[in-house]
Formats: C-alpha cells, sequence, structure tokens
C-alpha cells in the first residue's frame, strides 16, 4: 500500500532486477532503441553519398557491401558468442566503409580523362587500391592490437572490427570496380 499511495518511502526506494530475463530484456531494449540511431546515421550516409556518387543505386549497394562485411567478419571469428560491443560495429563500419567507397569514386572522377573504360579501371584500382589499403590496413591493425588486452571481450571486439574492416577493403575491392563501369559509364 505504500508504494501505491505515494508516500515519502516509495519516492526514495529503488527495486534492483537481476536475472537473465531481465538482462536479456534490457539488452535489447537498449539495442532496438540505439537501432533508431543507427538508422538515422545510415540514412544521412546514404543521403551524403548519393551527392558524392551522383548515384542513388551505387550508394546504396555500396552500403550493402559495407555491411555485408559484419556478417562475414562474424562468420570469421572464433568467438563462441557475440558481445554487446559487437554492435558497434554497425556505426564504425558505416563511417570507414563509406570512406573506402569515396577514395575509390574520388580515382573513378580523376581518371575520366584516360581513353578507354578499361584504362579508367586499372587506373582506379591501383591507386584507389594502394590508398584504401594504407588506410584499412592501419586501421584494422588498430583494431587487433586489442588482442594484447587481458580483457575477453575487448580482444573479442579487436577481433571482430580489425576483420570487418578487412573484409569491407575486401569486399570494395572486388565489387565496386564493376558497379562503377555499370552506373558511370552510359
Amino acid at each position: 500500500d505504500l508504494l501505491r499511495t505515494g508516500s515519502k518511502w516509495s519516492e526514495h526506494t529503488n527495486i534492483y532486477y537481476l536475472g537473465d530475463g531481465m538482462e536479456t530484456f534490457e539488452i535489447t531494449s537498449t539495442l532496438a532503441d540505439d537501432l533508431k540511431y543507427a538508422m538515422i546515421s545510415i540514412a544521412l550516409v546514404t543521403t551524403y553519398m548519393w551527392y558524392h556518387t551522383r548515384s542513388l543505386p551505387l550508394s546504396i549497394i555500396s552500403l550493402l557491401f559495407i555491411f555485408a562485411s559484419i556478417p562475414v567478419a562474424y562468420v570469421m571469428t572464433p568467438a563462441a558468442k557475440t558481445t554487446i560491443a559487437s554492435f558497434l560495429s554497425v556505426f564504425l563500419m558505416t563511417g570507414i566503409g563509406s570512406d573506402v567507397v569515396f577514395v575509390f569514386t574520388d580515382f573513378w572522377s580523376q581518371s575520366s580523362s584516360l581513353p578507354t573504360v578499361e584504362d579508367r579501371l586499372i587506373w582506379m584500382i591501383v591507386h584507389g587500391g594502394k590508398s584504401c589499403l594504407a588506410t584499412s590496413l592501419t586501421t584494422s591493425v588498430s583494431f587487433f592490437a586489442n588482442l594484447a588486452s587481458c580483457l575477453q571481450a575487448l580482444r573479442e571486439f579487436g577481433l571482430f572490427m580489425g576483420l570487418c574492416v578487412t573484409c569491407a577493403y575486401v569486399l570494395i575491392l572486388l565489387f565496386l570496380p564493376p558497379l562503377m563501369v555499370i552506373f558511370k559509364t552510359t
């Protein structure tokens, strides 16, 4: 009755719940709320990528390749279960992967004076590939450095994110050049 009446006792009382059911509910609820923010950031990045690439289909497909790196890295990770920190990968990979796409599209634009599509592709892959290899390699190595931590969750996150960055680079290197030809040379 004291809790229902709003007495002073109920205002200063905190009730804590403990157990797998409550933790699962809290984690799921928090992830659902954070997913809204992820959707907003993805929409903003898609809009800017559309502006930068001048192609909405190229922007959307590029983001799909970026996000495809997450399940590929998950399959490559030997961890028994995913830690909650691994859900940060959606936010991080949106920015890191988009940067790789921007570099490739900039090199594609810079190659416009070359005579053939094949020459443009080779020039873009060589120059863009080298530039992005340097940034992707240093980023993934910085994540892999977490493997030296004594905290298991940090080691798993570092391995997972390092693999995500590496997979995003490889997927974009393999699939973006043909997409550039399809969507840019008409």
